[in-house]
Parts: C-alpha cells; structure tokens; sequence
C-alpha cells in the first residue's frame, strides 16, 4: 500500500465534495462561534456519519494557522490540517481549531494555561456536544499539545473526556532547549502541578526517529510518568515515513509524520474507539 499516493488523493479535497461523501464525511465547513467576552473562535469542521467521537485538533507553532472561508490555511502543513481527514475517516467529528479572535494572528502563546483560553474551548466544546452526543478527545500537535493539556488541566471534569498528544513539545524542565524563548520552562508539561486535574484516557504518540530537541523520545518515560498523576498513559511509536529535510522541529521533520498520516490517524482512531468501547464500528 503506498502512504504517499493515498494521502495525495485525501488532498484533493478541501471543501465538500462527492468524494467526501463516499468516505463517510458529509461535509467540510468552516464555523466561527461565540467564545468568550464578544470574542470568537474559528475552525474547520469535518462532520461523519454516525460519529463515536469528536476530535478537537490543536495545530502546532504558535496555535494560528489563518483559516480561509473556504477552508484552506495560511499555515498547511502541520499534519492536524493536512491528514484531518483521514483522522475524520476513522469515525470522528473534527474541528480544527484557529487562533481565537481574542489573539488573532499573535496566536496563543503565553495563553495555553490561562482561564481566557480554557474559556474559548468550552465554547467549542459545547458547541461539538450539541452536533453529537458523543465523547471530546482533545489532540495536541507539537506545541499544540501545551494548549491541549492547558486546557485539560484547566477545565478537568467541565472538560473533554480524553487527551491526545502527537509529538508534543515534552522536554524536562531542566533540559527545555531554548530557556529564553516565549516558550519558557514553566511550559514543560511533566513540570505542571495539577496534572491530576486531566479527566479521561491519555495517549502519546511519537515518532521513533525524532530528532528535534523538544520532542526526543528520550523524553516520552519522563511525560508519562508525570502524566499518571492522572491516569497512566498509553504510548504508541511510529516509525519511517517520508525523509526529513529541514529543521528537525519544523514540518519537514520527523516529528509532522511526513509520509506516516494514514498511520497516525489509524492509531489514534483505533486506540479512541477501544477508550469508547466502539471498535467495531469503525466507518
């Protein structure tokens, strides 16, 4: 089976089309719903037939991606846009979030852990509830899993039922790479406190082969350890995939899953549907 030729046909598409249709997605829109103080929040909805769960994605970089009305991105080529419907394919609702209007192109650090921001992902939340009542997986790409497990932490049983991270950003606090960067230590997540306030099962997934110094397999024990303060977490490695070029923590490096988005969204869907007890209806 070639990853590349299938993942090209998935590209094809980025709004609703026939072709989405046959593969269980009825439809692509892009939804912006009151957040929070007169603010908004923006993301691309993919919605399935007879969905076992929603999925709120989390892209990487600095949370804004610059969304189009017809769905395109300024910022495409994180895996969480680029494979959200193959992740969709599994028998999930996606939304993929935007920036909230509140930070807009600045984007959301600084913000990952504050109540302002927890507060524009009830919103969403609520909003994915109504579409279906089934349960809200949070998944946090690279930095987006900072925003994923702040908003876990703080929103606990008000919140999602799961969390997803795909190579996080995940370094000790006393090796975080860049100590000056606007991603100071106080973002290492195994550092947190109140890591026991996560509600549901927790997954990490990373590749084998990451070689940026932020999200190192090294580090995978130390996160989860800090993690089953909660609940012990499940841990899935890929590897392969595309050859890396670039930077090791940009999108051409290991850690985007160049080459490994059908697997990817295939572990993740199957290990979602065992948490919901519904493996057998995969779509």
């Amino acid at each position: 089976m070639s990853i590349k030729a299938m993942f090209v046909a998935f590209m094809a598409a980025m709004v609703v089309s026939a072709p989405c249709r046959a593969m269980g997605i009825v439809s692509e829109t892009v939804e912006t719903i009151p957040s929070r103080a007169g603010h908004t929040q923006t993301f691309i909805f993919d919605r399935v037939e007879n969905p076992v769960a929603s999925l709120i994605m989390y892209p990487g970089y600095k949370g804004h991606i610059g969304i189009f009305p017809n769905g395109s991105a300024q910022l495409d080529l994180f895996i969480v846009y680029r494979a959200r419907k193959l992740f969709a394919e599994q028998g999930f609702n996606v939304a993929l979030l935007d920036a909230p209007s509140e930070w807009g192109a600045k984007g959301i650090w600084e913000q990952q852990r504050s109540p302002e921001y927890a507060a524009h992902n009830a919103a969403t939340i609520a909003w994915l509830r109504k579409q279906a009542s089934v349960p809200v997986f949070l998944v946090g790409f690279s930095a987006g899993a900072i925003a994923a497990a702040g908003v876990a932490t703080q929103l606990g049983q008000d919140g999602a039922d799961g969390l997803i991270l795909l190579s996080p950003w995940m370094a000790p606090k006393d090796k975080w790479p860049i100590p000056n960067f606007v991603f100071d230590s106080s973002y290492a997540i195994s550092s947190w406190p109140d890591l026991n306030k996560i509600r549901g099962p927790l997954l990490i997934v990373h590749h084998l082969e990451d070689n940026c110094n932020f999200s190192l397999p090294e580090y995978v024990p130390v996160l989860a350890s800090a993690l089953s303060a909660a609940r012990k977490p499940d841990v899935i490695g890929l590897q392969g995939g595309a050859s890396p070029s670039g930077n090791p923590c940009y999108p051409g490096g290991r850690n985007n899953f160049n080459g490994l988005e059908r697997d990817a969204a295939e572990a993740v869907g199957g290990w979602v549907r065992r948490a919901v007890g519904t493996e057998t209806r995969k779509q």
